[in-house]
């Protein structure tokens, strides 16, 4: 399947409408299932899961997260608040519903126009890091929209030796200028799943700094 997928599917333009292509790629969706891909782990959105979930838990994250967001977003006092939508559209505020076809048309419009891109950003990773710049990269391990072995891959095509590796609420690696920082039991959206570690996180970064390797750290 994976090489299916990488001989019929061009990722460079997201030109997937070829029939071969589209095949492989129903073929990887069935493989893959039913599932949340911004958290392999948590439980889809319905309708039961929505009118269950109790507003003390909203420091949690819930998979039906962007169903309240939607609402809140086309409430007309909340325009107003924001002075958004002063045209009165006829249709609701909506968060990239078909996103794959949006995403083809985005990158239809964005290769038709944009002539030096490049497929991959490691060389401008170098880039600034060789220009003394700190870069930090970071996932959730349970992230299937941008998993956790995709960085790991990207960074490993650099060749860069580790200076160090620690673990905390994952693991930290400390290359040249740049560390890599996965954190566990965290989604794509890292504060959303893990608060305090997000916090820290950012801190370091701030800082200068590792996060730190205490086992005691209290999230």
């Amino acid at each position: 399947m994976y090489t299916g997928l990488a001989l019929n599917c061009d990722y460079s333009t997201l030109n997937l409408s070829s029939k071969v292509s589209l095949g492989f790629v129903d073929k990887a969706n069935d493989a893959a299932g039913n599932m949340y891909a911004s958290d392999i782990y948590a439980p889809l959105c319905n309708s039961s899961s929505t009118s269950t979930y109790l507003i003390c838990q909203v420091s949690a994250f819930h998979s039906c997260s962007k169903n309240y967001i939607h609402s809140y977003l086309n409430n007309p006092e909340v325009q107003q608040a924001l002075h958004s939508n002063v045209s009165a559209l006829p249709y609701p505020w909506q968060s990239c519903r078909h996103w794959p076809t949006s995403l083809s048309i985005l990158y239809g419009k964005v290769n038709r126009h944009w002539k030096d891109k490049t497929l991959t950003v490691l060389p401008i990773i170098k880039e600034v890091m060789d220009s003394g710049i700190r870069v930090w990269i970071y996932n959730g391990d349970t992230d299937g929209a941008l998993p956790l072995s995709c960085s790991k891959y990207a960074i490993n095509k650099l060749g860069m030796p580790i200076k160090s590796a620690i673990k905390v609420g994952g693991y930290a690696v400390g290359y040249q200028n740049l560390t890599f920082v996965t954190v566990r039991g965290a989604g794509h959206s890292i504060p959303s799943y893990q608060q305090a570690w997000a916090l820290v996180l950012f801190s370091s970064f701030l800082n200068g700094k590792l996060p730190p390797s205490a086992r005691g750290f209290d999230r």
